[in-house]
């Protein structure tokens, strides 16, 4: 499209377009290993696709105006330089088809067990939980740091991951007992909602017991997401009574506070926890959101009813 600024005037003129060839499928390629994608995916993908896109190319030529129809090799070359333009324009549906996928084929896997105890600096005192498994409220946000520096040299240096093996036998193996110590951390803090909810978890007389579950430790509980490749951590282990004859289950709480967020995570169903139960902050009160991205029915932290209500209903079914 031209445009003569004196005259005003405008015109448009078809130009053609070159494709480097080359340089189209370089960057096609490097666009799917960014998805995570190794050679051999990405090659059946783009000659599955341009495969598909064939008829369509085929068709394009047949009711053209130009009289002389390409060979049918250069047909399927155009076919594969479509297939290329197609997964470039449509990368974040295909990232977001590709994972989704991924999430519905995942397979359970043991972490590593929690640690026997965790440290923190004495002179920092801790709520008393009665039904955290640790006995205790983990710190609240930027305690731990605060905390870690205000210890003397001496002290820093066993403030730190260790395991203690009691007896070893000749070849250096552990035969006699293991004590596993983990540091706090930031990832294992409370904000004000968190905290909240954490009391609230400690009075409901359905609830067996509870845990901070803290992010990228080698024993939290982690599930594959739908939409992205990083691994989600939900906020809270919980171990309740769905019903009060019942023997109690595993259940995965996240307080969030983007919706949207939110909403994304709910895709994917846990095979051994079932659905997870994402609850957000509306002014002063915590409401369930919906699979859809709706705020659903307010959470009371004097009574969470209407939580185990939530659980009851989403319940998950025997293997």
């Amino acid at each position: 499209m031209r445009t003569e600024l004196f005259a005003n005037l405008q015109w448009e003129e078809q130009v053609q377009v070159i494709t480097d060839r080359a340089v189209l499928m370089r960057r096609t390629q490097d666009s799917l290993a960014d998805l995570g994608l190794e050679e051999q995916d990405w090659t059946e993908l783009i000659s599955g696709l341009a495969r598909r896109l064939l008829t369509e190319v085929e068709n394009a030529h047949a009711y053209g105006d130009d009289s002389e129809r390409p060979s049918a090799a250069t047909q399927r070359l155009q076919a594969r330089d479509a297939a290329c333009w197609v997964l470039l324009k449509q990368q974040p549906e295909l990232q977001e088809a590709m994972h989704n996928q991924w999430a519905a084929r995942a397979q359970l896997a043991d972490a590593q067990p929690l640690p026997d105890a965790f440290l923190m600096p004495a002179h920092v005192p801790l709520e008393a939980s009665p039904k955290n498994l640790y006995g205790v409220l983990f710190p609240e946000t930027n305690v731990v740091a605060q905390a870690a520096g205000q210890l003397p040299l001496s002290a820093q240096r066993l403030f730190s991951n260790e395991v203690y093996t009691f007896a070893l036998d000749q070849a250096g193996q552990p035969t006699g007992d293991v004590l596993s110590l983990a540091r706090l951390d930031a990832t294992h803090e409370f904000n004000t909602q968190e905290l909240a909810f954490a009391r609230a978890l400690d009075n409901a007389g359905f609830v067996a017991w509870w845990h901070r579950n803290p992010q990228k430790k080698p024993y939290s509980v982690r599930l594959l997401r739908s939409d992205h490749r990083d691994l989600f951590y939900p906020d809270f282990i919980v171990c309740l009574h769905h019903e009060m004859d019942e023997a109690p289950l595993i259940r995965l709480v996240e307080t969030k506070h983007d919706v949207k967020d939110a909403t994304r995570k709910a895709q994917h169903d846990s095979k051994a926890y079932g659905r997870v139960l994402f609850m957000t902050k509306d002014t002063a009160r915590f409401k369930i959101v919906a699979e859809d991205g709706r705020l659903g029915d307010v959470v009371d932290l004097d009574n969470l009813t209407r939580l185990r209500q939530w659980m009851r209903d989403t319940k998950p079914g025997p293997d």
